[in-house]
Order: C-alpha cells, then sequence, then structure tokens
C-alpha cells in the first residue's frame, strides 16, 4: 500500500513510501502523480519518481520519494510501476489532504541576520490563501 505522510500545508514536504515486491527479485522502476481528487485531470506538473530506501525485493523494498504540492484540499496520488521485464499488474492510489483555510508563509526574509540599536533591520512577508476556487492568492 501506498501512505504519504508529513506536512499538512501547501508547499510542506510530503513523503510518498510503497513496499514493492518483485517475484523475481527484480529492481522496480516506480513512479506516481499527485491530483486533486475531485479533479483528476488537475495535478502536479512533474511526475515523482521514487527511489529504494529499504529492505529487498524478493521479501518486499520500501520506494520512497519527498515532494511538495502547490495544490490543496483532498488530493489523490497514483502509483504505478514494474521492472523492466514486466509491468506491475495494478496501479496503487491513496489520499491525503493539504489545508486549504489556514495561509501559510511564502518567501520570508529579513535584509541582515545581525544588527545594532540604531540600524534598521527589514522584515519581508508574504502570505498565502486559496480562494472559494481553489487557487493560490499571494
Amino acid at each position: 500500500d501506498a501512505t504519504v505522510t508529513g506536512g499538512g500545508m501547501p508547499e510542506d514536504t510530503y513523503t510518498l513510501s510503497i513496499t514493492y515486491t518483485d517475484e523475481d527479485g527484480h529492481a522496480g522502476t516506480i513512479s506516481a502523480t499527485v491530483c486533486e481528487t475531485s479533479n483528476a485531470s488537475n495535478c502536479n506538473d512533474d511526475s515523482l519518481s521514487l527511489s529504494k530506501s529499504s529492505g529487498d525485493e524478493l521479501t518486499g523494498a520500501v520506494y520512497s520519494t519527498d515532494f511538495q504540492t502547490g495544490l490543496g484540499g483532498s488530493l489523490t496520488v497514483t502509483v504505478s510501476g514494474g521492472d523492466t521485464f514486466d509491468n506491475a499488474e495494478d496501479s496503487r492510489t491513496t489520499t491525503f489532504s493539504v489545508d486549504t483555510e489556514t495561509p501559510w508563509l511564502k518567501n520570508p526574509s529579513v535584509s541582515t541576520t545581525s544588527a545594532g540599536e540604531a540600524d534598521n533591520v527589514t522584515f519581508s512577508v508574504v502570505y498565502c490563501v486559496f480562494d472559494a476556487a481553489g487557487t493560490v492568492l499571494p
């Protein structure tokens, strides 16, 4: 089964993991896409490529990748793969949620990391939110 952990907010880091078993012990080539559950044609631009992180393909190797998404709400990850000899029998899916109600910080910066009493320090921050249509607004 595929699992997604971490994050909770747009642009946070999430980890996708899946256990891959191959009866011949061949290494897998595993990829995934992240799309909105309610609109499967609205997906992240890039397909995710998973790498083996532990285990053995005969007994179950864990393949994983870290990723970020700008999508919000209920999201579906579709994982597919196989080896150079045969494809997996079917794709696996899992869902996870990204908060669409809480504003989040983007591109925070400060003009200097050290200053005296008479020095000016400039802070810059952009808060982002999703509008009613699900579009990110800075």
